[in-house]
């Protein structure tokens, strides 16, 4: 490494530069410096970020799991035609509706009566009862307000325990359980689980598993019984096909309530995981779908027409995705004492393409659907279990994922979004004073409602696809950031219990020799931890489908090998690319947004006024957590191929730039356009956002953050290529004003953090000029100068980061801008006047609860008094 004559302290400098990189597990070899970056102070802060933008992907994915949940409308009422209102007394529906002025209280006793007719003593009368409140949640927030003010969750959760012998009671009661769970969202679901939903939901899974085990007994290991019941279960498949019926409807309903319970908080899915007969029931269920598909005893169950709808298994399986992510325990209870429990997962996951002849439309989208749930769980699988190597079916998945994930590629982003903006404008409605409850029970839903529904499946599809790409694109190379993070997760919780109390120090944080100790432990496990993508495995998908036995049995030379890895990532980046392409949905304030009140979907005639330009909340969740996902994969892509950069194996990066130098200009383009439009965008601006807006805000918050980390990856690894090859990114005081105008109007610190990263980049870049120069270093003294000492640990990582920045913009004296804005507008004196803040943060920051952060920001006291050193010998 080169060294520029300045004493000593550019030696520990760069010293503490490595071991801070080192010390963040980052996994990733340094590539040999410049001259210029090896002379000067600061050049380890780099690493930092880098591994900072490749985190991101997963916490943005953490945080938006939009996913298509269907809807059930009940037809259990249309036995019984007349509605009864409070009194008692009943009316034929069959006659035209009142003026909605002189019966909107009758409309309230009307709904309150329902629930008195829930707890009849008479069968029949519960049944329609529950029917009717079922397709009653569909209908408006007031309405489903008024039901739950009156006690519903309480008479829902008597009819589990009261009625749990009458199966027609049960999937009614289910029926409304999962209309209120899709359509109240969380609140909703906290509320059932304080009033104790939980218990009787546990005794009926139980007996629902019993019923399919004995089934797969019956049919498929031709087992015969002479019980027309389970023991302690319902009634089997084999006592006809109305038994079978309910025992699938009523298995839909009950994993739709458990699975949009789990998504509520952590509190709601460590109590949903507690449930031990679930992850059998969700199982079998696939199981038996499995079985089913490939033919194996396919014939009898067909004959006595005893099938497992793809909606089922579909279901299930998204229950099941959300459930294994981020479990370990889970995980590893599912795959012990081995695989066999997850094999059927395997089967449809590497299955071939999707066969669509014969098949309706929602089958086909089902089993695209289920293909790439099958592959997530088997992601999470991977990521969480404790030997991954050893898992049978790890290289097959890991070299053939990019080939079998159902991607559309026929419909972009903008066709999606005008597409569900004319289907839900044209979506029946009719105002609940003009409700006919027994109408609505029956009418089928509309062409529209279909089409949307069409519309949230393939688009849940492509979202769960591009989140498993962009992960196999992060670790291609066998780096693996989810596994670095739990291992430092894990080797922190190990040290936080054996600290000693005596070990802390007088101003409560961790002494330095047992924060040494705790870095150590998180570097040995980091190290370990590294089972990402083999390059073996990728070789292998090039090679062969067959799997080979030993990794790295391929002699392919350098050519071959770089030729591989330009074909194999450019074919992969233009399917991500093709959805990283904004709508001018995202730029709609949620105020512009129509809403419809008051309406019950599929129980209107079809000359209904249209709400014209408005989009479903899903749609709108999905559209831009496609997007979000799309810039991530090429986030991805490119620190990726930043690592690849000086290995033998990396030769085909500068000509994977080349070749794409139209596409990632495109990409450049789309993310600064991105910027300067959400930099306006009210949901943004507006500090005081109302509740009801939250989601809103944070969707454009993490398409700001993804759009910034890209044009920080794009600037980092492409622009030092652009002085010497024909590659041309558009950089100048607009895209400069634009990233610094989204910083000041974003409160989210992480995408501070992100975009001073960028910052920094165009800051010290060879074609800048004094001006703007000038302009990026007093925003990010900005920035330093509003971060409080007694803040977060977030605002100290900024802090960490701005001050970072500044050293690497003005570690080189010889730049143009230097004498004009380091120099004659005093930065020296600002970073002096810094330090007291930087000591002071470290003596906040808990090294037990932050130990990374504390380490940066020690780090960062070590670097900024060497380079003010190092900047005072230059004067």
């Amino acid at each position: 490494m080169q060294q520029r004559a300045g004493g000593l302290c550019v030696v520990v400098l760069w010293a503490v530069g490595l071991v801070r990189a080192h010390c963040e597990g980052l996994g990733r070899e340094s590539s040999t410096p410049t001259s210029q970056q090896s002379a000067k102070p600061g050049g380890g802060s780099e690493e930092r970020r880098v591994k900072d933008t490749n985190r991101v992907v997963k916490e943005h994915w953490k945080m938006a799991k939009a996913q298509y949940k269907k809807r059930v409308r009940s037809s259990g009422q249309s036995n019984n035609g007349l509605e009864s209102n409070a009194e008692g007394d009943e009316r034929d529906l069959s006659q035209p509706p009142t003026k909605k002025s002189k019966t909107s209280q009758k409309e309230r006793e009307v709904t309150i009566g329902l629930l008195d007719k829930i707890e009849s003593t008479t069968p029949a009368d519960r049944i329609w009862s529950l029917a009717a409140v079922s397709n009653l949640v569909l209908s408006s927030i007031s309405t489903r307000q008024l039901l739950l003010s009156k006690q519903l969750v309480n008479i829902l959760i008597r009819r589990l325990k009261e009625d749990e012998q009458n199966e027609e009671i049960l999937i009614e009661a289910t029926s409304v359980l999962r209309n209120l769970v899709i359509e109240g969202g969380k609140d909703v679901c906290g509320e059932m689980v304080n009033k104790g939903i939980i218990p009787p939901l546990t005794v009926l899974i139980s007996k629902i598993l019993d019923s399919f085990l004995q089934h797969r007994s019956d049919v498929f290991e031709r087992k015969k019984t002479n019980d027309n019941y389970c023991e302690n279960g319902i009634q089997t498949a084999a006592n006809g096909l109305q038994a079978w019926a309910r025992l699938v409807q009523m298995s839909e309903n009950l994993v739709t309530i458990i699975w949009s319970l789990a998504e509520a908080s952590n509190k709601l899915l460590e109590l949903v995981i507690k449930i031990e007969v679930l992850v059998p029931l969700l199982l079998i269920i696939i199981e038996l779908f499995d079985k089913q598909i490939s033919g194996d005893s396919y014939e009898e169950s067909k004959k006595k027409k005893l099938l497992i709808p793809s909606s089922l298994a579909l279901v299930s399986s998204q229950c099941l995705y959300n459930l294994t992510e981020d479990n370990q325990k889970l995980v590893n209870r599912m795959i012990s004492p081995n695989e066999e429990p997850i094999a059927p997962l395997v089967n449809i996951s590497m299955s071939v393409e999707v066969e669509e002849k014969g098949k309706s439309l929602e089958e086909t989208e089902n089993l695209k659907l289920l293909k790439a749930l099958a592959a997530g769980i088997l992601r999470n699988v991977i990521v969480l279990c404790k030997r991954p190597k050893k898992l049978s079916f790890k290289l097959s998945y890991d070299s053939r994922l990019p080939q079998i994930l159902p991607l559309e590629m026929q419909t972009t982003l903008d066709q999606f979004a005008i597409e569900a903006a004319d289907a839900y404008g044209a979506v029946p409605s009719i105002p609940l004073s003009d409700l006919n409850l027994a109408k609505a029970s029956v009418q089928a839903p509309s062409s529209a409602e279909v089409k949307l529904e069409s519309i949230e499946r393939r688009m849940t599809a492509i979202q769960i696809s591009l989140e498993l790409l962009g992960e196999w694109c992060a670790c291609a190379d066998g780096f693996d950031e989810q596994r670095v993070e739990l291992a430092e997760n894990d080797g922190n919780h190990d040290l936080e219990e054996n600290l000693r109390v005596d070990k802390v120090d007088g101003d409560g944080s961790v002494s330095d020799k047992d924060e040494m100790a705790m870095q150590i432990n998180l570097d040995t496990q980091a190290d370990n931890s590294m089972t990402g993508v083999p390059l073996e495995a990728i070789k292998n998908a090039h090679d062969s489908d067959v799997l080979m036995d030993e990794a790295g049995s391929d002699n392919h030379d350098d050519g071959d090998e770089n030729d591989f890895f330009c074909e194999k990532f450019s074919e992969i980046f233009e399917k991500i690319s093709f959805f990283a392409c904004s709508t001018p949905y995202f730029y709609r304030s949620v105020g512009s947004l129509p809403h419809s009140t008051n309406i019950i979907p599929a129980a209107a005639s079809e000359d209904s006024k249209a709400l014209l330009g408005s989009l479903p909340p899903l749609v709108d969740e999905l559209l831009c957590n496609i997007f979000t996902r799309a810039i991530d994969g090429i986030n991805n892509i490119l620190i990726t191929l930043g690592r690849l950069e000086g290995k033998p194996s990396g030769g085909f990066v500068d000509h994977f730039v080349y070749i794409k130098n139209q596409a990632l200009s495109g990409i450049w383009h789309t993310c600064f356009d991105v910027i300067r439009k959400l930099s306006h965008h009210p949901n943004l601006i507006n500090a005081e956002q109302k509740q009801s807006k939250v989601q809103y805000r944070n969707s454009r918050g993490q398409i700001l953050l993804s759009a910034i980390t890209c044009v920080s990856s794009i600037s980092r690894l492409l622009l030092p290529k652009q002085e010497s090859s024909k590659f041309f990114l558009e950089t100048g005081p607009d895209q400069t004003s634009w990233l610094i105008e989204s910083l000041r109007v974003s409160q989210d610190q992480e995408t501070k953090s992100r975009g001073i990263s960028a910052l920094g980049v165009l800051g010290s870049r060879k074609a800048i000029t004094a001006d703007e120069n000038k302009v990026i270093g007093e925003f990010i003294f900005e920035v330093v100068t509003k971060i409080a000492v007694n803040g977060d640990d977030n605002e100290y990582g900024l802090l960490v980061m701005a001050l970072d920045t500044i050293i690497d913009i003005y570690s080189d004296d010889e730049r143009d801008y230097d004498k004009a804005v380091f120099k004659k507008l005093g930065f020296l004196d600002h970073l002096i006047e810094s330090i007291p803040k930087v000591r002071s943060i470290i003596k906040q920051i808990d090294g037990r609860k932050a130990p990374i952060v504390r380490q940066q920001a020690k780090d960062l006291l070590t670097n900024l008094m060497a380079f003010i050193e190092y900047r005072k010998t230059l004067n």
